[in-house]
């Protein structure tokens, strides 16, 4: 209790200095605790170089005029980032995660804040924006190097040298340059200012660890990272994201790492088509983007899955998955209605089996067409070994323990799954509904599927691989039915969430199939449920269903 009420003394205290409303965060109120302090006069000498010596490049609405930082820049990143000091009067965030979606001019303040750190930083400063190609690198650069030859007093200061991609302040043997995602040549920098552009894009641990370390001899290095969302949690962008957001909650206190992420938060299906979630995400919205052009951005996003994802993703900023996924959560919701499992007892049903590496997940889903038209019902079996759960809960940033508390994957002991547990789980089933076939990928599943199933247990099996023909028309048709309203998979939630995590390899007939390399996370049941789909609409005839669709079934 006494240290609560020191820490509020000291925030009243700052009050009184001025310098209270900088207080926003608990972290700020730590921070006050072990000596810092808001330095009023270095936040604003940043707001007045901005003012004073940028000019906008771009735009008919700003170009040719002082870069006047707009509130949310000065209030929630600028001031931030360089009024906070610590006890020494060195700047308090040495490291620095700034998420917003694209077109709110983030590279712009990005550019902006290289030329002041260049110029009025450490003497012999080295400032470098850097990303994964040249081309991205260049992009902040090349704003900077505009807003350098569009001010008289920045171009007479400052060389530009643009087939360097540098920029030279002479008087204090200080450069600027732009720098592509090549390990090595990152190495022997003594960063003072480093620019970390698109970090979602960023797949290079080994570049990313190489320029994050580089300032350390700089008495206050900046490290500040600038992305919109990706696609990847697993990725560098990924990573970060998570330990900004993390910093942002207060889950980790990290009082050197400065975050800012805006984003519309989604709370129930189909919020991300509100105007108020596009100001939600958007802080430029009303200034430099007109709404009605999001209005017929949302519009179109909602005619294709992956231009929902996009929109999503660049518009919201919401890390929701590949461009290239193939289902949309409000179309697979669509389909969600429960029912009971006892309604299908004794009925005809077909099954789709894929049985991943032995230490990943595996499923097994019966597919079940009742009614004329028929509504075809989707019954899962999820297994994962119960020694790997924890592990593939951090790299697959899913909650799979959860899931095995509620019944919905089965933990199979020790570190790989445990066929045996499928094989008696098919075997139950048989004596519950009247299994027609069992399609499976031949790729893990041969010696289970027809050596033990078919040749001891008695049950139909059938190879069905993975490639076009044989998994192309079912994946079509499966998209067509979900699209008709007759696809009934009970909301099951781990289904449901790799169905968002499928993304499809498109031939130049138009076919599609799924493809787990370029999925953005698990997708077995998926491929499993595709499966059995695919074995039911056949009847269990090989080529029927194929036929039907004039296409061999191989």
């Amino acid at each position: 209790m006494a240290k609560r009420e020191r820490t509020t003394d000291l925030v009243k205290r700052a009050k009184r200095a001025g310098w209270g409303k900088w207080i926003k965060t608990e972290a700020d109120e730590r921070a006050v605790k072990n000596g810092c302090t808001f330095d009023v006069t270095a936040a604003e000498r940043v707001r007045s170089f901005f003012r004073e010596l940028l000019v906008h490049s771009k735009g008919n609405k700003f170009a040719g005029k002082p870069f006047e930082l707009l509130d949310w820049q000065w209030e929630e990143i600028i001031g931030p980032l360089f009024g906070w000091k610590r006890a020494d009067g060195s700047r308090r965030f040495r490291r620095g995660y700034v998420e917003i979606p694209k077109k709110n001019g983030k590279s712009t303040l990005a550019s902006g804040i290289s030329i002041y750190m260049l110029l009025c930083d450490d003497a012999g400063a080295e400032v470098y924006s850097c990303a994964v190609d040249k081309d991205q690198a260049a992009i902040v650069y090349d704003e900077a190097a505009n807003m350098v030859e569009a001010s008289a007093d920045l171009r007479a200061a400052l060389k530009v040298t643009r087939s360097q991609r540098t920029i030279s302040y002479l008087p204090t043997r200080s450069k600027y340059e732009a720098l592509a995602s090549d390990a090595d040549s990152s190495e022997g920098k003594n960063a003072s200012c480093i620019i970390a552009d698109e970090l979602h894009a960023w797949r290079d641990s080994a570049f990313f660890d190489s320029v994050l370390y580089s300032g350390r001899a700089r008495e206050q290095p900046l490290f500040l990272m600038v992305t919109t969302a990706g696609d990847d949690l697993q990725s560098v962008g990924g990573q970060e994201h998570a330990v900004a957001a993390d910093v942002l909650a207060g889950t980790v206190q990290m009082e050197h790492y400065f975050s800012y992420i805006r984003s519309a938060q989604e709370k129930i299906a189909g919020d991300w088509k509100e105007p108020k979630k596009w100001y939600e995400a958007n802080p430029c919205l009303g200034i430099t983007i007109p709404e009605e052009t999001l209005a017929t951005d949302c519009k179109e996003a909602q005619e294709s899955p992956r231009k929902e994802i996009a929109f999503r993703r660049y518009t919201l900023n919401q890390w929701v998955g590949s461009s290239e996924a193939w289902l949309s959560s409000d179309l697979w919701e669509t389909c969600g209605q429960p029912f009971d499992e006892a309604e299908l007892l004794g009925l005809d049903c077909w099954g789709g089996l894929d049985l991943s590496r032995t230490r990943d997940l595996s499923a097994l889903v019966w597919v079940f067409s009742i009614g004329d038209p028929p509504i075809f019902y989707f019954l899962p079996r999820l297994y994962m070994p119960e020694d790997r759960i924890a592990e593939r809960e951090k790299t697959d940033k899913f909650d799979y323990r959860r899931h095995v508390q509620a019944g919905r994957i089965t933990a199979t002991p020790g570190d790989v799954v445990d066929y045996a547990y499928i094989r008696a789980d098919v075997l139950r089933d048989a004596e519950k509904f009247n299994v027609v076939e069992l399609g499976y990928d031949p790729a893990n599943a041969e010696h289970l599927a027809n050596q033990e199933l078919r040749l001891q247990d008695g049950i139909e099996t059938i190879s069905v691989a993975q490639t076009m023909v044989q998994m192309g028309p079912p994946t079509s048709e499966l998209e067509r039915l979900l699209k008709e309203g007759r696809v009934r998979h009970g909301g099951h939630p781990v289904l449901a969430w790799m169905a968002g995590n499928v993304a499809v390899y498109e031939d130049t007939n138009g076919s599609i199939r799924p493809i787990k390399r370029k999925s953005r996370g698990r997708i077995d049941g998926m491929v499993a449920s595709i499966i059995g789909l695919g074995r039911c609409l056949a009847g269990g005839r090989p080529g029927s269903f194929y036929d039907h669709n004039t296409t061999e079934m191989g």
